[in-house]
């Protein structure tokens, strides 16, 4: 007897929000250990694609509708990757965005 739906609703919000909250801490340690806000930026767009391969992979449902819908997440996240290390931000360069919030703090 597997999980119903309701089931794995309850525990798939569970288990993203475990997912993305153990992801987001180890963002923000690097930004702490770096000083570089922008590791932000890759929490975020990382965060939603694992979620997103998460749900595909143990998600209920058709599999044509499941790609359909989590592969707008997988590609769009793994462009925002992608950007993430072609702007450099992972050498150390901090979008001028959190430098400043930082200067205000």
């Amino acid at each position: 007897m597997g999980l119903t739906f309701a089931d794995f609703a309850w525990n798939g919000w569970f288990y993203s929000f475990c997912i993305q909250f153990v992801w987001m801490t180890i963002m923000w340690v690097c930004n702490i250990c770096q000083k570089n806000g922008s590791w932000t930026d890759l929490g975020w767009a990382s965060g939603f694609t694992w979620l997103a391969i998460f749900y595909l992979i143990l998600g209920d449902g058709w599999w044509p509708r499941k790609i359909m819908i989590c592969a707008p997440y997988i590609l769009c996240g793994l462009r925002f990757i992608y950007g993430f290390f072609l702007r450099g931000h992972h050498t150390g360069y901090e979008d001028k965005r959190y430098a400043k919030i930082r200067n205000d703090i």
